[in-house]
């Protein structure tokens, strides 16, 4: 150092200031590269001023070649690194001096199931490395016990930030347990496409009624894309994906739509904070969570937009940056998920202590849009002429109307099995089974037909008989019954409530894996048509959007022109049209009484033998005797429960 500073002396003045200047702050720098490397200091906070070399800027740039000053140890005062008066090289005494006196730790991040402790890392490192803990937690639980979570059939739809929710989601091993689909509509186009195309022409909307005051910000009327609103229709529209997407009915109950709309501030550039347009913005976030069970709740979110303060002075430089708003937002989606999946409403503690800054907000609101209702309300809603479906969910709860007319997901392959029910009993199971094995059966075979072809309806075919066929894939049974009659009064909800419950009669381990009731308002066989060709998707070109499952009785009736004006043409155009919306029939058979008083097996094939080819190949399924027989009626089972 001794022939540096001779060496000096013999240069001209200006340029011996500059490299003296330089000199000065390699030195200081090498020792400081030095401690770091003994870990006799972890970081560095803020500069005092050195001449040319001071200021934000400056000061900024070091502390990000040295690492965040956000969430991390932090020294306790800033150091001077070199005195105005140019005293010497020496850079004082700081940095011989022992580790604990020259630090001290602002805050510690709490990490999921494990103690709080301080980190030694940037803050947007650690916060997604918390993501991805966060995201472990939702699929596996806490301890890797899933027996105690809620089921979900998720949906994520993000608008700009928190979408590392989803991706941390779909990293974790066991995603698809719960995973369904993620959207980010980054664009507004997208996001308006993805909200239309789920909840348009869907719903009346009235739920959104529900959220008073959200609409807009500052009193604005017009809509936002930034909102409580906005994050409700993308939570409602993710909802309706899932539901479309659950392929077992009786789990549309774990149907889950979560939605996140979000307008970031965040820090800039290295050199400081609050440019421009930017200056005096907070972040803000906004998100949903809709289930069928629970409704809605809804999360507006205010991130503090300033930096932190150490020992009364503002550390610049240390506001979140874009990133990290991004990664805080993210865990606040994956912990309101957490929220519901662990049953912890209406708690929303976990959320709160993730928001780490003095000013970050959270406000909480619940919406009552999935109101439970009973079968007895379903009946209710029929008769008053409100709706001419409605789906009753056996639950643990109990049997739950939650959906009506349109907003009934019929999975492919439905079966319905329509009757008075009064009472339920094994002939209607029997027969019910006994169809699901049918369609099983003409899946796989359908499948085994397929023509070896490139184009591109093919393929499409071919993928869904795939989906059809595949072993955790099983047709839906809804047992329908009309809550109105053709020639009597509509039935009492009290009495529709009672038939119902009888299905719980019944041994869950005799009913078909997934089943549900149906009530309509439609006596007449050509009405049930109608109307849930109305509410059944169609799923590529397959033929068969609805099976009715039929005793041989009902069948022949329905075969009948004496129902048809006693003309057969009529009788003919009318199974044309039912062919056309997708109608199929399964029959079962039953013992009658033939010639001699020998016992013959009835299953109407001598009525079906008369129609013609393409209609009866495709129509009808006809179950043979060792598939099905019924021997039970109604009629006797409530004559038998009379005489007890």
């Amino acid at each position: 150092m001794a022939v540096v500073s001779s060496c000096l002396a013999t240069l001209p003045g200006s340029c011996s200031s500059l490299v003296a200047r330089f000199i000065r702050l390699a030195a200081v720098l090498s020792g400081v590269l030095q401690a770091v490397h003994a870990r006799r200091i972890t970081t560095f906070v803020a500069f005092r001023p050195l001449g040319r070399m001071s200021g934000p800027s400056r000061s900024a740039k070091l502390l990000r070649f040295f690492g965040s000053t956000n969430r991390i140890e932090i020294l306790s005062r800033s150091i001077a690194l070199c005195s105005e008066s140019r005293s010497g090289l020496s850079g004082g005494p700081w940095l011989h001096r022992h580790p604990t006196q020259q630090r001290t730790k602002l805050f510690s991040q709490k990490r999921v199931g494990t103690e709080s402790k301080s980190i030694d890392e940037s803050s947007a490192t650690s916060t997604m490395r918390q993501t991805r803990n966060l995201a472990a937690r939702l699929v596996e639980g806490s301890g890797g016990d899933v027996s105690s979570l809620q089921p979900m059939n998720l949906v994520v739809a993000v608008a700009g930030g928190g979408s590392s929710a989803a991706s941390s989601i779909a990293s974790t091993p066991g995603a698809s347990s719960i995973l369904l689909e993620s959207v980010v509509t980054y664009d507004r186009r997208s996001y308006a496409e993805f909200v239309s195309a789920n909840l348009e022409g869907k719903s009346n909307g009235s739920w959104l009624q529900k959220l008073d005051g959200s609409t807009c910000k500052d009193g604005d009327s017009s809509f936002s894309f930034c909102s409580s609103q906005s994050a409700l229709l993308l939570s409602r529209s993710a909802l309706s994906r899932s539901l479309q997407l659950t392929s077992s009915f009786q789990s549309t109950a774990n149907c889950i739509g979560v939605g996140c709309t979000s307008s970031l501030v965040g820090k800039v550039s290295v050199e400081g904070d609050d440019i421009g347009k930017r200056k005096g913005r907070k972040s803000r976030a906004y998100i949903a969570v809709s289930d069928v069970l629970h409704g809605t709740t809804v999360f507006d979110i205010e991130l503090d937009g300033s930096n932190l303060i150490v020992d009364g002075e503002e550390v610049l430089g240390s506001r979140r940056d874009r990133v990290e708003e991004d990664a805080v937002v993210s865990n606040l989606v994956l912990l309101a998920l957490i929220r519901t999946r662990e049953n912890l409403r209406p708690s929303f503690k976990i959320m709160e202590e993730a928001l780490g800054r003095k000013d970050d907000r959270i406000e909480v609101r619940t919406l009552d849009d999935f109101p439970q209702k009973t079968p007895a309300d379903g009946a209710t809603e029929i008769s008053g002429g409100n709706a001419d479906a409605v789906a009753i969910l056996p639950t643990r709860g109990g049997m739950l109307s939650l959906f009506s007319d349109d907003n009934i997901r019929f999975p492919r392959d439905v079966i319905i099995v329509p009757g008075s029910f009064n009472p339920p009993h094994q002939g209607h199971v029997g027969l019910a089974n006994a169809a699901v094995k049918a369609i099983k059966k003409r899946n796989r075979k359908r499948l085994s037909e397929f023509p070896d072809s490139f184009s591109s309806t093919t393929i499409i075919n071919s993928m869904w008989n795939k989906l059809s066929t595949e072993s955790g894939s099983v047709p839906s049974v809804f047992f329908e019954m009309s809550v109105t009659n053709a020639d009597k009064p509509p039935l009492d909800s009290a009495e529709v409530q009672r038939r119902v419950d009888s299905f719980r009669n019944i041994s869950n381990a005799n009913m078909p894996d997934d089943w549900a009731i149906l009530l309509t308002n439609a006596p007449l066989f050509s009405q049930k048509t109608v109307i849930l060709d109305n509410f059944i998707k169609s799923y590529g070109q397959s033929p068969t959007k609805m099976t009715f499952v039929l005793g041989a009785d009902t069948m022949v009736r329905i075969l009948n022109p004496k129902y048809y004006g006693n003309d057969r043409d009529n009788m003919i155009a009318a199974l044309e049209d039912m062919m056309q919306k997708g109608v199929h029939f399964v029959v079962g058979g039953r013992l009658e009484q033939g010639t001699g008083g020998i016992p013959k097996f009835v299953n109407g094939q001598e009525v079906i033998d008369e129609l013609p080819d393409t209609m009866k190949d495709s129509m009808f399924t006809l179950l043979s005797e060792d598939d099905f027989r019924l021997d039970i009626s109604s009629t006797e089972l409530r004559k038998k429960q009379s005489n007890l």
